[in-house]
């Protein structure tokens, strides 16, 4: 038996040493044709705001710019013009009721004044200004409304560690501290390094603070499109600190999404992050209503709503008063 294990771990090791060999001759390959990818951004287009003519629009507004572009290629220009586009972009909620204004100071930056734990018991708060816009009275309304919450501490059991690395990817995920996801992959087969680490996970969201490595986030700019760098046709990809995503998805992510799924919380139309459903279910029920009503020859009409940004748009303590709402203690939040 003890032949068979180190015969399997050798022929093991071989393919590791073959496959690694062949990377490097994949990467000397990329550089030599130029077409090594990873390399970032080395342009960015913008405005050019000494270009204002009438109908050319607001610089300030890249999307309905309609004058000349400028390129910048200095890495420190690309990083102050992205930096500022960043900004803006999310900010988009800040002139929203709960994002500034009476409101917004009433329940805090984080959810957790006297104000919200008013809402969050069922009562709504008396000093609300009189001009509150009725959209806003339902939000606060349905935050106040009693609803099944979920039980439990936020723990992180050794099961919850293996079971969210097993599947992780390790070639797309990374850390802005440079611990790669592959030294968490590594421990799965020890129980004192996997216990270990699942409770150092486990002891911010149970006493409520953050270790220094989770309060900093790394944006990655990624191209919408091929070749086209405008600064408004850039995606914000934010990379977080690899233990505290995964503890996010175990304690706010897995748990929150099964208990409103269980006692019928989400809507119907909601495909995405839903167990027993796919996101491409949507689009085949989209396919499936178009050709009914073409090979029934019956009129129809389709209306799409899209929330450009809806991630950018997320108000802070709308969100985490929703949680603590839903069950999650104020620790998490």
């Amino acid at each position: 038996m003890e032949a068979v294990k180190l015969e399997r771990s050798e022929k093991q090791l071989k393919q590791l040493i073959s496959r690694e060999k062949m990377r490097r001759m994949y990467r000397k390959i990329g550089r030599a044709l130029g077409k090594l990818g990873g390399t970032g951004l080395s342009r960015i287009d913008i405005p050019d705001a000494s270009a204002v003519t009438e109908g050319s629009g607001d610089p300030d507004n890249p999307k309905s710019w309609k004058g000349p572009w400028k390129s910048i290629t200095n890495p420190v220009e690309i990083a102050r013009e992205v930096c500022k586009v960043n900004a803006k972009q999310y900010h988009q909620a800040h002139t929203t009721p709960l994002g500034s204004g009476h409101i917004g100071q009433l329940f805090g930056r984080r959810g957790d004044t006297s104000a919200s734990d008013t809402l969050l018991g069922g009562t709504l708060p008396e000093d609300l200004p009189a001009n509150t816009l009725p959209e806003t009275i339902h939000i606060l309304n349905t935050l106040a409304t009693p609803v099944p919450s979920v039980d439990g501490e936020p723990i992180i059991s050794s099961d919850d560690f293996r079971s969210t690395y097993r599947v992780a990817h390790e070639g797309t995920s990374s850390s802005p501290s440079g611990r790669h996801i592959g030294h968490y992959k590594a421990i799965l087969k020890d129980p004192t390094l996997v216990q270990m680490h699942s409770q150092m996970m486990s002891i911010p969201f149970q006493v409520g603070f953050a270790p220094q490595c989770w309060t900093k986030v790394t944006d990655i700019m990624l191209e919408k499109e091929v070749n086209n760098p405008r600064c408004h046709r850039l995606r914000i990809l934010a990379l977080f600190e690899s233990d505290l995503n995964h503890a996010k998805r175990i304690i706010i992510g897995r748990r929150l999404l099964h208990h409103m799924n269980d006692h019928s919380m989400i809507p119907q139309m909601q495909h995405g992050s839903v167990p027993g459903k796919h996101c491409l279910s949507a689009v085949l029920k989209k396919v499936f209503s178009h050709d009914y009503i073409r090979l029934t020859k019956t009129s129809g009409a389709f209306i799409e709503n899209d929330a450009v940004g809806c991630y950018d748009r997320l108000v802070n303590n709308l969100v985490l008063m929703l949680i603590v709402k839903l069950g999650l203690p104020k620790s998490v939040a």
